[in-house]
């Protein structure tokens, strides 16, 4: 597992990648901005055949992700 940021993460499994809770964008919620940018960017990320997310807040759903 390899911890990208907020409740983003890019994991490892029987050599498949996957990505969970992608947020990319400059913001946290509404009223919550990011302080520090992602660990990696959409364009560092390797293919990957599955996403996950586990909550449906709006940050994980934007266009930037």
């Amino acid at each position: 597992m390899t911890w990208i940021g907020h409740a983003s993460f890019l994991g490892a499994l029987g050599g498949r990648r996957f990505l969970i809770d992608p947020v990319f964008a400059g913001h946290a919620g509404l009223l919550y901005r990011r302080y520090l940018p992602p660990g990696l960017t959409v364009s560092d990320l390797p293919r990957f055949p599955a996403l996950l997310v586990t909550h449906n807040h709006f940050d994980h759903l934007d266009a930037a992700s």
